[in-house]
């Protein structure tokens, strides 16, 4: 051994390993807001109302869920939309950190809608485009947030186990694409009729074998950790996974469906309210308090509630004095704007990026300035993140 050279580092926790409770990147808490919130947000509710739809059927298909996807649709689903315009275009930051995602896709987008309205036959690409890729992206939302929460629960999963949930969340929004496509049937969105892509109905069936071979690996995952002693993985890990398999594979009750977006769009929102958060509280001219938090989260959502009424309102009625009808306007710009949402959340989220990572292990408590409390040690962040009590990143 050379006598001048500097003294080995200490080995690292083994892969699988609780994290120590002096880990200084893990937060304070596993939950950004509290047990009960986060589990709502991030897929709770959504399991909570297929249960309530499938054990009252009457309800599932009840005027009122109309009404209330209606409501949904502006104060959740299009706010949702307006985030991630938020988040890319409001800093300077940002907008020079992904120059080609915040100029060159708008323009290539633009480019594709004034192309539909000059040649509206071409419609029907940009919305069957906007359909296929619109499971994927739930699929890779679902993924990301289980992501984020192992990372504040302080497990290390293996690269093996990531692959393995990462293809339960891929194989289920394939197999259920392919299943849909397994047709040549015409669709209508809005005032754009476009065809399904007519797959061979050989390739659903063999999907859906690779499907529950996924749901066996996932399994298999959980049990040789139960087998060998190593921590179990928390629930709210694999909440958004479940509910993401759930919205894919399942027979959906009543009007179910309809609402799966809001509870996708709920989960975004939920994330990027306690990014944003997190974010502004790091301003050093900002003194953290709950009225802070609170004037804050209001500033933010007034915002994406006016852009995403200019998205999805605005935008389509501009397109109608261009002499298209509103109904295919409305196709167009709304095809339009969601596969902006789709590409530019593919390249912001990324959780190796200490300026995404850091902001995702704040709290709610961090933000409104309490008075930090001890850490746990590994043992008990274990326990309090499978929901055994309460105080509790990619």
């Amino acid at each position: 051994m050379n006598p001048l050279a500097p003294p080995p580092s200490p080995p690292g926790p083994a892969a699988g390993a609780p994290r120590t409770g002096n880990d200084p990147s893990l937060p304070r808490s596993a939950y950004f807001v509290g047990p009960v919130t986060d589990f709502l947000a991030v897929g709770g509710a959504a399991l909570m109302v297929f249960a309530l739809f499938l054990a009252l059927p009457r309800l599932a298909t009840a005027p009122a869920v109309g009404w209330l996807v209606a409501v949904g649709l502006w104060v959740c689903n299009y706010p949702h939309f307006a985030s991630t315009n938020y988040r890319l275009y409001s800093s300077r930051t940002s907008r020079r950190a992904y120059p080609a995602t915040a100029w060159l896709t708008p323009a290539l987008l633009l480019a594709a809608v004034v192309a539909c309205f000059l040649r509206p036959a071409t419609a029907a690409d940009l919305v069957l485009i906007y359909f296929l890729w619109s499971p994927y992206h739930y699929s890779a939302q679902a993924m990301g947030v289980a992501m984020v929460y192992s990372r504040r629960c302080g497990l290390d999963l293996t690269r093996a186990e990531r692959r393995v949930l990462a293809g339960l969340s891929q194989v289920s929004f394939v197999t259920a694409t392919a299943h849909i496509q397994a047709d040549r049937h015409t669709y209508h969105y809005f005032g754009v009729a476009y065809t399904g892509l007519g797959i061979p109905g050989l390739v659903p069936r063999l999907l859906d074998v690779v499907l529950w071979a996924s749901l066996l690996a996932v399994a298999a995952v959980i049990a040789r950790r139960a087998l060998t002693g190593r921590r179990m993985i928390p629930f709210i890990v694999l909440l958004p996974l479940i509910t993401q398999f759930l919205w894919s594979t399942a027979a959906t009750p009543g009007y179910y469906a309809v609402i799966i977006p809001f509870f996708h769009c709920l989960q975004y929102l939920f994330i990027a309210w306690n990014y944003q958060l997190a974010v502004a509280a790091a301003a050093p001219d900002r003194r953290r308090s709950t009225r802070f938090a609170v004037t804050e989260t209001a500033r933010w959502a007034a915002l994406n509630a006016a852009l995403g009424f200019a998205l999805f309102w605005c935008l389509p009625y501009a397109g109608h004095v261009l002499g298209r009808s509103l109904a295919f306007s409305t196709a167009v710009i709304l095809a339009a704007v969601q596969i902006h949402h789709f590409f530019v959340d593919g390249v912001i989220w990324k959780l190796r990026a200490p300026s995404t990572r850091q902001p995702l292990m704040s709290t709610l408590s961090d933000v409104a300035g309490r008075a930090p409390r001890a850490r746990p040690s590994g043992r008990a962040l274990a326990a309090l993140a499978a929901g055994a009590s309460v105080d509790p990143d990619l």
